[in-house]
């Protein structure tokens, strides 16, 4: 009998709007899905289990696993395993293009446990509109030459589009607009 188990890179959150259902986020596939709460704490209080206890029907379990909220590797396995994705990506990206991404702030509203932010203390520090003047100069200076840098910027954090961060994010993206950049969020999209 195969064990399974939630993944590392999963997280829960439990929504006011939604008392029946919790939101299941994967780090590193991306699923996003309203997944009942029993379904969740079952999950969460069972390190290892088997496939066929899950309390849910076969095309929910079928999803989970395909989504990859549930998986048959062991923690290493699955740790070794984003190493080489991320690996990848990173091959991929630097091979084609500069890119440039703006760490808008070190603070962030869940510090998931497996994030490798999670024990940097929060301070409200965030961008300056002299720093995203500065930023700007610094990338026309790294790349001069637009056929080979990157048009696109992507905010980072912490958590970038934190409330509390609207106006630098407005005025990073009016300056941005400007030199003809397009911008990305790496967000866990709370308050959007």
């Amino acid at each position: 009998m195969e064990k399974y188990r939630l993944s590392s890179y999963a997280i829960s959150i439990e929504l006011e709007s939604e008392p029946d259902d919790s939101l299941l986020i994967h780090g590193y596939t991306g699923a996003i899905d309203l997944i009942d709460k029993s379904i969740v704490r079952f999950l969460i209080e069972n390190p290892y289990f088997d496939r066929a206890v899950l309390p849910c029907e076969e095309s929910t379990k079928d999803a989970l696993e395909k989504r990859g909220y549930i998986t048959l590797q062991t923690e290493d396995e699955e740790k070794e395993y984003f190493k080489r994705l991320a690996t990848a990506l990173f091959r991929k990206e630097s091979i084609l293009r500069k890119g440039f991404t703006f760490l808008i702030t070190y603070d962030c509203n869940f510090r998931c446990p497996y994030c490798f932010e999670k024990d940097i203390q929060k301070d409200g520090t965030a961008f300056t509109k002299e720093m995203v003047d500065k930023a700007y100069q610094a990338i026309l200076q790294i790349a001069p030459d637009e056929r080979l840098r990157s048009r696109s910027i992507t905010l980072y954090g912490g958590e970038p589009l934190l409330k509390r961060n609207k106006n630098i994010i407005s005025y990073i993206i009016e300056q941005g607009k400007e030199l003809g950049f397009k911008f990305s969020a790496i967000s866990n999209g709370y308050d959007l």
